[in-house]
């Protein structure tokens, strides 16, 4: 890496140097002794962050799995489908402290919220979304390597799974999670989401 020239260094201190003189130029006698009053209070407005009456948040899921044909090469199969979030926008609402929940109820909260995007997603796919979303989370213990033997499967688990201590009345995600057997007769879904995404294997019931 070449070193910077003299000139370009001079230059550059140059800048900097009539930078500070003009800040000097306008600094006036009254502001040098406000600066330099110890008793002086510095007050600092709240600033929001808002956005556009309308605004969303848009998390798009793409599914590419390629298509084993011999001729043509390279054909790829691609599903995908948009998961949006409203953003709230108005700014006089005063947004009130609420105490810190514990990590399980929030995790929960957070994966039920995924859940009713991805059900509303399959749904209009012509799927039925609730049944659909039961049926995986039911083959997730069956279908799924154990942990550190893929990354995607890692992932998929931290998703579905629900061992988490939840002291409140378990709902249908973690009766489905718990039985992990006949997940094919016990909730309508047509297709196995798993086995399409892990093993590019899709049968139609």
């Amino acid at each position: 890496m070449r070193a910077p020239s003299p000139a370009v260094i001079s230059g550059l201190l140059g800048v900097i140097n009539l930078v500070l003189a003009d800040d000097r130029c306008h600094l006036t006698e009254t502001d040098e002794k406000e600066s330099m009053n110890p008793n002086r209070i510095l007050s600092r407005s709240k600033r929001y962050l808002t956005f556009p009456q309308g605004s969303s948040f848009v998390l798009t899921l793409t599914g590419l799995k390629s298509i084993q044909v011999k001729e043509p090469t390279n054909w790829n199969l691609d599903l995908e489908f948009d998961m949006i979030w409203p953003i709230p926008s108005d700014t006089i609402k005063k947004i009130e402290k609420k105490p810190m929940k514990k990590f399980y109820t929030r995790l929960r909260r957070h994966k039920r919220d995924l859940y009713s995007n991805i059900e509303i997603s399959l749904n209009r796919l012509g799927l039925p979304g609730k049944d659909c979303m039961l049926r995986t989370i039911c083959e997730a213990r069956a279908f799924l390597h154990p942990p550190g033997v893929s990354f995607i499967d890692d992932l998929l688990r931290v998703i579905l799974s629900h061992g988490e201590r939840y002291p409140g009345e378990l709902d249908l995600y973690d009766a489905a999670y718990k039985s992990g057997e006949s997940c094919g007769l016990q909730y309508k879904c047509p297709i196995s989401l798993l086995q399409f995404l892990l093993n590019n294997h899709l049968v139609v019931q």
